[in-house]
C-alpha cells in the first residue's frame, strides 16, 4: 500500500472521531432534536445532559430537558428543569406553562395537599418576587415617600395631605426593606427542592430505621434546610407546604 494511501485512511477514521468530541452546543442540539424527532427521547436527553456537564447553560437547555423528560415521565425531574428554565426571562413562559401541567398531574396522581400561607408567602417571597427585586422596589418606594414629604415642607399647603400619603408608605418601604433583609438571611439557610423520585418516605430523624413521618411524591415541592442537611451525609431536611418537614435520602431530591 503507498503511503499516501495509508495517510488518507488514518484521516479518514480519525478526523470525525475528533470533530464529533469537538461538536458546539448548537451541533449537539441538532442531534437531539433529531433524536426527539424519532421519538428517542432518552438519547436525546443523554445529549441535553452532556451539554450541561459542559458547563453550558441556558433557558432553552433547560426547557429542552424538562420537555424531554416529561415525554419519558419523569415528573420530578421535568420539574426541576422548568423551574430552572423560569429563571431565564426568555423561556419563563413556557417553563411556567410546564410546570402548570406537571402540577395538574401530581396533583391527579397524588393528590393536593394544603398549602400554608406562613409557608406560602416565605416562598413567594424568596422565589418568585425574589430578594433583590424587593429590596430595591422598597428603596424606591422609601424615595418617593420622601420627596412627599418632603413636597409638603416646601409648600405648607400640602403638608396634611403629604403626610397623610407619605408617612404609610415610608412605613411600607422600612417594613419591606426589613423584610427583604429577614429573607436574604433566610436564603443563606433554605433552598427550593423538588422531589425525583416516585415515593420518598420523610423519616422523623436521618436513619432508616427512625420513625416515619409521612411520604412526598415525585413533583412534590419542598424547602430545603442546606446547613442542617450538611450535618447528615446522605440525607437532606425537607419541609413540605404543608408544614410537615423530617429527613428524606438525597438521593431522591434535586435543590435550585
Amino acid at each position: 500500500m503507498r503511503w499516501w494511501l495509508f495517510y488518507i485512511v488514518v484521516l479518514l477514521l480519525i478526523v470525525p472521531q475528533t470533530g464529533f468530541c469537538d461538536e458546539t452546543p448548537q451541533q449537539k442540539f441538532n442531534r437531539a432534536a433529531y433524536h426527539i424527532s424519532q421519538e428517542e427521547f432518552d438519547e436525546a436527553f443523554e445529549i441535553y445532559s452532556d451539554i450541561e456537564e459542559s458547563g453550558y447553560i441556558s433557558g432553552p437547555l433547560f426547557l429542552n430537558m424538562g420537555i424531554t423528560l416529561v415525554q419519558v415521565d419523569s415528573l420530578g425531574l421535568a420539574k426541576y428543569y422548568f423551574m430552572k428554565a423560569g429563571e431565564f426571562n426568555e423561556t419563563r413562559r413556557r417553563a411556567i406553562e410546564g410546570l402548570n401541567y406537571i402540577d395538574s398531574e401530581v396533583d391527579r396522581r397524588s393528590g393536593a395537599i394544603p398549602v400554608l400561607f406562613s409557608s406560602w408567602w416565605r416562598d413567594w417571597l424568596q422565589f418568585e418576587i425574589g430578594i433583590w427585586n424587593l429590596l430595591i422596589g422598597a428603596i424606591i418606594l422609601f424615595n418617593i415617600a420622601a420627596v412627599i414629604l418632603a413636597a409638603g415642607w416646601i409648600r405648607p399647603g400640602l403638608s396634611f395631605i403629604s403626610k397623610i400619603i407619605g408617612i404609610p408608605v415610608i412605613v411600607i418601604a422600612v417594613l419591606a426593606i426589613i423584610v427583604s433583609i429577614w429573607m436574604d438571611y433566610r436564603s443563606e439557610y433554605y433552598e427550593r427542592g423538588v422531589i425525583v423520585k416516585n415515593e420518598v418516605t420523610i423519616k422523623e430523624l436521618p436513619s432508616d430505621t427512625s420513625n416515619e413521618v409521612s411520604v412526598a411524591y415525585e413533583g412534590f415541592t419542598v424547602t430545603h434546610n442546606r446547613p442542617k442537611s450538611e450535618e447528615h451525609e446522605g440525607w437532606s431536611f425537607v419541609t413540605l407546604s404543608n408544614g410537615v418537614n423530617g429527613w428524606v435520602p438525597s438521593s431522591g431530591l434535586r435543590t435550585l
